[in-house]
Parts: structure tokens; sequence; C-alpha cells
């Protein structure tokens, strides 16, 4: 499973989706310093920022929607570039899957892309930061894409985030939602299995 729509969790309704906290994590460079090419075309490395929404009836919906949530498994993000960038391709940090609603795509062309890595496992275990992958940089031409999907806006989706993934054609912000899911006990205990 690399996407599923979760159709049982509403829309937010769009007067809770405010966001005054301060950023957690900010990232200016999310291939690190890097040179990408994808399909021969030269990457731009989108920012990427998140932070744990704070505003109370937010927390409180989310909490009332999604019973068992953990408010410390909530995260505002931010994917971002001025003209045409990409979230280079990763896999997350200490979690298998998010639950994520996006609430601004990032341009009609933003794509979430899933792929392998030649010679590697599917599923990567990232415990750290700071890097593409659990073996540090990963570049597209040892890839193979599995699969792309355009997230539809304001609907909940499950993702799996152990899988190399990116976000190709970023304008302007991308903004969500994300709820950590670590494992698949915790998938199941969302009731999302």
């Amino acid at each position: 499973m690399f996407f599923k729509r979760i159709t049982s969790i509403p829309p937010i309704p769009s007067e809770l989706l405010i966001f005054d906290s301060a950023v957690d994590i900010e990232l200016s460079d999310t291939g690190y310093g890097k040179r990408f090419v994808k399909d021969g075309r030269l990457l731009k490395n989108a920012g990427y920022s998140n932070s744990i929404p704070l505003h109370p009836e937010l927390m409180k919906w989310i909490k009332e929607h999604i019973p068992g949530v953990s408010q410390t498994d909530i995260t505002y993000q931010i994917s971002e570039h001025p003209v045409c960038g990409t979230h280079i391709v990763h896999s997350d940090i200490n979690r298998k899957y998010a639950l994520n609603y996006i609430f601004e795509t990032g341009g009609h062309d933003a794509y979430t892309n899933w792929f392998q890595e030649k010679d590697k496992p599917l599923h990567r275990n990232k415990k750290i930061g700071n890097r593409q992958s659990d073996s540090a940089v990963v570049y597209y031409n040892n890839l193979e894409l599995l699969a792309s999907v355009r997230i539809p806006i304001n609907t909940w989706v499950l993702i799996a985030t152990d899988i190399l993934h990116d976000v190709d054609v970023v304008i302007g912000q991308r903004k969500s939602i994300t709820i950590s899911i670590k494992d698949e006990e915790a998938l199941t205990n969302l009731g999302l299995s």
C-alpha cells in the first residue's frame, strides 16, 4: 500500500486551520546540499518546516474525529519552493505511515511518487534525520518508480512513509496536517488497517 483515501474521517472545517505556533523543525534544502537529476531535469530542492499545532479547537476536532490519536503525533508541515521545487526523495524518521490532510497543494502539478532503490529493500526504516534514508544519500538514477498520485485537497489520506518517496513540482507552499503512525499496531488502534 502506497496510498489510501480515508473517507470515514470528514474534512477539517477551514476556520479551524489556524497555525500560530513556533516552527519545530526547519530545513531550507530537503536535498541536504546535494544536486539531484530526475528524468534529465536538474531538481530545485524544496524547503520544509513543521511545528506542533497548538490551536485548541483544531486539536479538539482532530481528537474527536480520530479517536486514539496522540497530540504528540500531530504535526503541521509545509513544503515550499517559490518557482518549481521538489521535496527530494526520502523515507521518514521513525514512522511507517502518515495520515495526511493536505489543505494547500503546492500547485496543480504536485505529485507524490514512491520508489524502490536498486538492490535495496522496499521498506526503509530511518532512525535519524539530516539524511534522505537509512543509507544516507539516494540518487534518482538508482530508483524505480512504483507509484505516483496527486493527493486530493481537503481529504484524509494514508500514505506509506517508510518507502522512498518525493513530492515533485511544488510551487509556493504545500500545507498539511500529518499524523505519525509508527507501526501496524498503531494503524490498527486508529481503525485504519
